[in-house]
């Protein structure tokens, strides 16, 4: 989250007010995230929306300074000094093979379940392309991936105890 800003803190650098707008943009949906009704989700559930909108806002400053080069070093500096963006992830994302890393927890082992697991983003296109094909209704189905299904980006549960629970929500049917 962002720092208050005061009379007594540092102005911003020059070139913020061009992305001052977007920034705030992505602080509202945070709040929105964060006061949102958690009653009927897993704890981590509730904060998949948070992590997601964490994970656009690091992307959008990375991409503003890494790919397109629209802002200076120095504001770059502010804006993770302030804490807009996720600099550890921002780090990961500069090396090869993390490009696509969704948030830290990702490589990190002693946060999975059990041992094998991993993040859909660590799985390469080609492999989850094969596991997710459409059914007869047009809804997306989970075949043949190694005993696991994608479940907001991290594989947790095996297709055996994902489908009761997936099926009924994929046509807003109560468990």
């Amino acid at each position: 989250m962002p720092k208050i800003r005061t009379t007594r803190t540092k102005a911003p650098p020059e070139g913020y007010e061009e992305i001052e707008e977007i920034l705030d943009d992505y602080a509202k949906k945070m709040r929105d995230a964060e006061n949102e009704s958690h009653e009927g989700k897993r704890k981590a559930e509730s904060l998949w929306p948070i992590m997601r909108i964490s994970h656009a806002r690091s992307r959008y400053i990375y991409e503003l300074y890494y790919k397109r080069e629209a802002i200076s070093r120095e504001l770059y500096d502010w804006l993770l000094k302030q804490g807009y963006a996720d600099a550890n992830l921002i780090a990961k994302w500069k090396k090869t093979g993390y490009e696509k890393l969704c948030c830290l927890r990702c490589i990190q082992t002693r946060d999975m379940n059990y041992q094998g697991s991993t993040c859909i983003c660590r799985v390469p296109k080609a492999q989850a392309a094969e596991a997710v094909v459409p059914s007869p209704s047009g809804m997306p189905f989970v075949r043949n991936f190694p005993h696991t299904i994608p479940h907001f980006g991290y594989i947790r549960r095996s297709i055996h105890e994902i489908l009761p629970i997936v099926i009924p929500r994929m046509f807003n049917h109560p468990r």
